[in-house]
């Protein structure tokens, strides 16, 4: 036991000993030396190109995002007195960046010139290469804003270094805008070239613009940085902003800016007033002469639709009503269609891009009306194929039955025989059973009457034969001859067919009178007309006969 306690105070003595004998470590003495690697690694990047320079860059900055998060902690645990050694820490970091700064804007504007005198994959690679140099400067940019800051707070003299910082803000912005609206003219005329270039042209003018938008989208934000840092010293950036928002449309809180957004407005209106002073007495012609035009379209379609209908009214291919109608309204459509487009061309919109909008439109309102649809195309075929027409007398549709007064492409209007309009949708005709029964000029009348089996055959046959004979309605000729023939012998009858030949607006006439001729004949010749009858037979018993059965 007391080997183990002077262990244990052996080892707290060697732990002490160790923990004393370690020097304490100086962050000013490390971010010096941190920052004498920094001008080292500032030395090949500044002797390098290309992708080495690229190489180096990217360790520097890493190594420079590492110092300045070191640096801002320091700063911010500084009390009292400020050790010098700190504020030349602080003071050499600004001559860093200030140097570091002027050899990526250097090398940035060596690619873009390089850039600019080469064609195809070699000038994208330059612009590449310089857009990302740029990006370096923007970071190059933020760290110096932030040491300034820092020399501030260390209560250091910088207001000459200020000064020229808010100065060359101010030179970059200017830079920056005036390159993006050039990028921005060049990509807007490359694109109006496209429309008329040859296909080889297109494939140049394309890979032109693919690296305009690109520069663009790098000077974008190379912009917004840099408006960024100009907000942090209250400089004036609202023309910046107004131009970031014209170009990308995106509404940031920058935008939302009072000043900003006034200026927006401002601009808007003073285009508008431009433009409606120049274009107004334009578009009123326009307007006049788009009014005119659909005027003269109402008229032209009227007498086309008159000429259509007299000539299909008239035709010796006897059309039925349905295709009438359809001539006549797609001929007046067709009309009003071609003149509404011609009016529109007039207004100065290219009629291309509407017209691929209505077929896209078109797709979806197909598959949005899809019964519709299917009730156009059955009466499409209704149309070719002609099963019946206005006028005629049918059983559509599982039963239904009337006289068809009106018919369109999508549905068919029946009449029933007590008044009533039934709208049937043309799918529900097309496929069922059509039964036109007034489709033939003359219908034949099928009625059966019975007399008892003692009533005389032929007598029955002579007084049916006079009643047809005698009924005006009834056709006689030999095509289409009456029939009088014993049909059958039922249960309690001699049952006769009588089936006259009629012109179909006559049926129901001859249907009625016949059957009310047939009941008086048949009464004043004696002749009976069976109904069914039961006889019931009650039979009496001898009551004892009963008693006795039961007993």
């Amino acid at each position: 036991m007391l080997v183990l306690r002077l262990f244990i105070t052996l080892m707290l003595v060697f732990s002490a000993s160790l923990v004393h004998s370690e020097p304490e470590v100086d962050p000013i003495a490390t971010l010096t030396s941190l920052q004498q690697t920094l001008i080292e690694d500032q030395k090949a990047v500044a002797s390098s190109q290309g992708q080495e320079r690229l190489y180096f860059e990217d360790v520097l900055q890493r190594k420079g995002k590492q110092f300045q998060q070191q640096l801002t902690l320091l700063v911010q645990q500084q009390q009292g007195d400020i050790p010098p050694a700190l504020v030349e820490l602080v003071n050499t970091q600004i001559r860093f960046l200030v140097k570091a700064r002027k050899i990526s804007e250097d090398e940035v504007n060596r690619l873009m010139a390089k850039a600019e005198q080469t064609t195809g994959e070699e000038m994208t690679k330059q612009y590449e290469m310089a857009y990302e140099n740029m990006a370096i400067v923007d970071i190059y940019i933020l760290a110096y804003a932030d040491t300034l800051n820092f020399a501030n707070k260390l209560n250091i003299n910088t207001e000459a270094q200020l000064e020229e910082f808010k100065q060359s803000l101010t030179q970059r912005a200017d830079l920056l805008a005036n390159m993006l609206r050039f990028f921005n003219k060049r990509f807007t005329d490359a694109k109006s070239k496209l429309a008329l270039a040859s296909e080889q042209e297109k494939s140049v003018l394309n890979q032109e613009i693919a690296q305009l938008e690109e520069s663009s989208k790098s000077l974008v934000t190379s912009l917004e940085n840099t408006v960024s840092v100009m907000d942090r010293y209250q400089l004036e950036t609202t023309e910046y902003k107004k131009l970031i928002f014209s170009l990308t449309g995106a509404i940031t809180v920058d935008v939302l800016d009072l000043s900003v957004v006034s200026g927006l407005a401002n601009e808007w209106l003073g285009n508008f007033k431009d433009w409606a002073i120049t274009h107004t007495p334009t578009l009123i012609m326009r307007i006049l002469l788009f009014i005119i035009i659909m005027f003269i379209t109402r008229s032209v379609a009227r007498l086309v639709k008159r000429a259509i209908k007299r000539s299909v009214s008239h035709s010796n291919m006897n059309f039925s009503i349905l295709m009438q109608e359809f001539f006549v309204n797609l001929s007046g459509k067709v009309v009003i269609i071609l003149g509404l487009l011609i009016a529109i061309s007039q207004l100065g919109i290219d009629l291309g891009p509407l017209l691929a909008g209505f077929g896209v439109a078109g797709i979806v309102i197909g598959l949005a009306l899809q019964d519709t649809l299917s009730n156009f195309a059955s009466g499409m075929m209704i149309l070719i194929y002609r099963p019946f027409d206005v006028g005629d007398f049918v059983e559509v549709a599982g039963g239904v039955r009337g006289k068809v007064s009106h018919m369109s492409l999508v549905s068919t209007t029946i009449k029933t025989i007590d008044h009533q309009r039934l709208i049937i949708p043309n799918n529900k005709i097309w496929g069922d059973t059509i039964n036109n029964i007034s489709g033939e000029e003359f219908r034949r009348v099928d009625m059966i009457f019975g007399i008892g089996y003692g009533d005389d055959i032929k007598k029955t046959e002579q007084v049916l034969k006079e009643i047809l004979d005698s009924h005006p309605a009834i056709l006689t000729d030999e095509e289409h001859k009456y029939m009088i023939k014993v049909h059958a012998l039922g249960e309690s009858s001699v049952d006769f067919a009588v089936r006259p030949w009629v012109k179909n607006a006559d049926y129901w006439d001859v249907y009625w009178d016949v059957t009310r001729a047939v009941k008086l004949r048949f009464d004043e010749e004696g002749i009976s007309i069976p109904f069914p009858q039961r006889d019931v037979h009650i039979y009496q018993h001898n009551q004892a006969q009963k008693e006795a059965d039961v007993g």
